[in-house]
């Protein structure tokens, strides 16, 4: 596979992780005079205000640089393939290639690196040889992991563990309760991801009622009492699709698409479930926000501007503050990809797969941290990390230099 080849190839897998997003290219451009955000938004108790878009750029506050190889030298995570994320502490959860060997597999196994100490340490295993770890969350003295069989969406016997590591106590949170003979209307088994705050667990499952009808549910789970909750529960796909939810401390957020057949087009908004008021509230009402994640009082998630033609822009909202940024801008017929938040950054890679960036919300900056093929960026603490190929060995390996097809590596950088 080529260089070209490759990047379409990442390229396809974006768009295919992003059907919320091509099908919302029918959303008619937002009208500059109107509020991209929602200023009377109704919650299951009372009302909230949320502030009006203004057109005040980003252009005076954030300066682009070509590289932070000066800054920020580039670290490479040895024999890592895979990341699952970054800590709060900056720690990088991984998955190791078997061997060094350029034909080798991922193990099963996940691990933890320490960007301080520089030591990797052994998380979690499947629990059956037969299983794959798809999805894991490490925070404080508490993991939870998601596997499976076929080690992706389509399996059917997917469950959820948790560890405390205090004590090394582990138990089964919950497993898959669909089968085959169900697919009549889901797109998926799995829940699309997990997330872990303050020892509570969210996540989104395919559900089927006693009248047959499915259903997708948000589910919060506290791992010290056992308690489980089910935040909310909108129709099955192919009518709505809800993003994975993700939390921080008592604030949930998530994206919700709903979707129109005639013509074929879907609006996609931001969900946000305070803990404290037991409220869900709508942030947004452009039918074009979507990937919403949340850090403390800050949320991010991409927006698509289809009067440039731009695939996502990336804004910043301060649930405390109620106010927002848009803090970037991309160009027509290019865009940026899931988003994630830390303390100190804002991490996505373009979708054109070659470059990793960030937004250090410090010095109000964006930078490249990294250029190549790049197809996951994850930011925790001041630590980002992403997967990288080298393009000119694909080259090499196109013009029949070397024998095998470069594989992926993990790289990282810590801000300073």
């Amino acid at each position: 596979m080529g260089v070209k080849a490759t990047v379409r190839h990442w390229k396809h897998i974006f768009s295919l992780c992003s059907l919320v997003l091509v099908l919302a290219c029918n959303v008619p451009p937002p009208d500059p005079s109107h509020s991209t955000y929602n200023s009377n938004l109704k919650g299951t108790k009372g009302e909230t205000t949320i502030p009006q878009e203004t057109n005040e750029t980003n252009s005076d506050l954030i300066e682009r640089h070509d590289s932070l190889q000066a800054n920020w030298p580039i670290h490479d995570l040895p024999r890592a393939g895979l990341i699952y994320n970054v800590t709060d502490t900056g720690g990088i959860v991984v998955g190791l290639w078997e061997t060094d060997e350029p034909t080798s597999r991922l193990g099963r196994g996940v691990y933890l690196f320490d960007t301080v100490t520089k030591r990797i340490s052994l998380l979690a295993t499947p629990t059956e040889p037969k299983n794959k770890i798809n999805k894991i969350r490490l925070e404080k003295n508490w993991l939870v992991w998601l596997e499976s069989t076929a080690g992706s969406i389509e399996a059917e016997d997917w469950k959820l563990y948790a560890k405390d590591l205090s004590n090394n106590q582990q138990f089964l949170v919950t497993k898959g309760n669909l089968k085959t003979s169900d697919l009549t209307r889901t797109v998926r088994f799995e829940p699309s991801g997990l997330s872990l705050s303050m020892g509570q667990v969210v996540w989104n499952e395919f559900q089927k009622d006693s009248d047959g009808n499915f259903k997708t549910a948000i589910v919060l789970y506290n791992l010290a009492t056992g308690r489980k909750e089910i935040i909310t529960t909108e129709p099955g796909a192919p009518d709505t699709v809800v993003e994975t939810p993700v939390i921080s401390g008592r604030m949930i957020v998530w994206g919700k698409a709903t979707f129109l057949r005639s013509p074929p087009s879907a609006r996609t908004n931001v969900m946000v479930y305070s803990q404290e008021s037991r409220e869900i509230k709508n942030l947004t009402q452009n039918g074009a926000s979507f990937s919403p994640v949340v850090f403390g009082n800050t949320a991010v998630w991409m927006y698509r501007d289809t009067s440039r033609n731009s695939f996502g822009d990336i804004e910043l909202f301060d649930l405390e503050a109620n106010n927002f940024q848009r803090i970037t801008s991309a160009h027509p017929g290019e865009g940026l990809y899931q988003p994630t938040l830390s303390a100190r950054l804002v991490g996505w890679q373009t979708t054109k797969g070659l470059r990793a960036e960030v937004f250090d919300r410090l010095r109000k900056e964006i930078l490249t941290v990294d250029r190549g093929l790049i197809d996951i960026v994850r930011v925790g603490g001041n630590v980002v990390a992403w997967r990288w190929m080298n393009p000119e060995a694909v080259a090499a390996f196109e013009r029949g230099e070397v024998k095998h097809h470069p594989r992926w590596s993990v790289r990282y950088a810590v801000a300073n």
